[in-house]
């Protein structure tokens, strides 16, 4: 039996006034009222003719890229200047806030233009409080007139002037991925902002690069990192992780993917030479090595948990992978290993989270990754095992 989703009526008056009636959905009376551009966006409840309650186009359920199936919406958009809508419409999010303030002020329409990134981020640094008690709306848009710098020093402190002009050169599409946290603490990082300066063809990966391998801005394997896939990063992070930083110096000089691979696949070896795990594996005031705790998830006939150092070691030569190189992770009870010895033999490693255990990676020979239905046997597995 399907549900009938019931939606408020929406129409655009001769007046270029947006009219939404919530009658049907709520069951009584009420309808929004937003005036077009030339209005500045005003709005308000709507009751026997009068107005009453303000109403804040941003609080409404409507977005800018309904017009394409709402003539309605289309006419009351058409209402909004073409180069401020499209640069609203290319924001990550908070599209309707950011044209409200793009409309109240003047001085946040000129920022629109020149520094799109600038005054998004701005005004999400605004945003919640602005929703809670929206009459200071006014009042905080006045902070605008001033230079970016000082606009970027309310939000970031610290950030040193070059900042501006590094946020000149992203578009608002190339931070969408971007914790607006993260992206403000590397604006303030002197020594991160003059490195990303140097970057050509700036893109927003570039920041996530500067958050998680600072030591690769400016060298060839930063372009390298930007491109590749989540499991390819994987590789790069075991390869740190097996050599405790060690590899970074290698890292550096790398101008390909092969040489990073090759990076990683030497550190895999040394992981398996037996007598420098053992000497890496943790262990207790005797000297003897902490044994892993019971696995998480209940092994099966096909799939055997991997209860050993020697064992691990084992899969790793086997496999040749760096599998051995959880082992301690697996002895702070944070990693568990396991071995599919059909349809295929594949390593698979669970991770433990605030969340309790979920499946991480699975790697067959050499890093091979599984295929859909190896995927679904593992998920058979692991769902009809976690809570035995």
């Amino acid at each position: 039996m399907s549900i009938a989703v019931v939606e408020p009526d929406i129409c655009c008056q001769p007046d270029g006034n947006l009219r939404i009636d919530w009658t049907n959905v709520l069951g009584f009376r009420c309808v929004n009222i937003i005036k077009p551009w030339c209005g500045f966006l005003e709005g308000f409840v709507e009751n026997d003719e009068e107005e009453i309650d303000p109403v804040y186009v941003f609080d409404l359920p409507i977005s800018l890229h309904e017009s394409r199936d709402n003539p309605d919406l289309a006419d009351w958009f058409n209402t909004i200047p073409e180069d401020i809508l499209n640069r609203c419409k290319a924001l990550p999010s908070i599209q309707l806030f950011v044209l409200y303030c793009a409309c109240k002020s003047r001085d946040a329409s000129d920022l629109l233009v020149s520094n799109p990134v600038l005054l998004y981020l701005w005004a999400a640094a605004q945003h919640n409080d602005l929703k809670s008690y929206p009459e200071d709306i006014s009042a905080r848009l006045s902070l605008l007139k001033a230079k970016q710098y000082q606009v970027l020093q309310q939000i970031a402190p610290d950030a040193p002037k070059a900042s501006v002009k590094l946020l000149k050169r992203l578009t608002p599409n190339s931070i969408s991925r971007l914790d607006r946290n993260k992206l403000l603490v590397i604006l303030q990082n002197q020594n991160l902002v003059s490195k990303l300066s140097h970057q050509r063809d700036l893109k927003g990966m570039h920041f996530e690069i500067a958050d998680a391998y600072p030591w690769a801005l400016t060298h060839a394997i930063s372009d390298i990192l930007a491109n590749l896939t989540r499991d390819e990063r994987r590789i790069v992070n075991d390869t740190i992780a097996m050599s405790n930083g060690g590899a970074i110096p290698v890292l550096v000089r790398c101008t390909t993917w092969p040489e990073v691979v090759a990076c990683h696949d030497r550190w895999a070896r040394q992981w398996t030479n037996r007598r420098r795990f053992q000497a890496k594996l943790l262990r207790d005031d005797n000297g003897m090595a902490i044994p892993f705790p019971p696995p998480p998830v209940k092994p099966s006939g096909l799939i055997n948990w991997l209860s050993t150092p020697e064992e691990v070691i084992d899969e790793g030569r086997a496999m040749r992978h760096c599998v051995a190189s959880y082992a301690q992770r697996v002895q702070r009870g944070e990693y568990a290993l396991y071995h599919m010895s059909e349809p295929a033999n594949l390593t698979i490693g669970l991770r433990r989270s605030v969340a309790g255990w979920q499946l991480d990676q699975v790697r067959g020979i050499c890093n091979r990754l599984p295929t859909k239905e190896e995927l679904e046997a593992i998920d058979e597995w692991f769902l009809g095992n976690k809570n035995c």
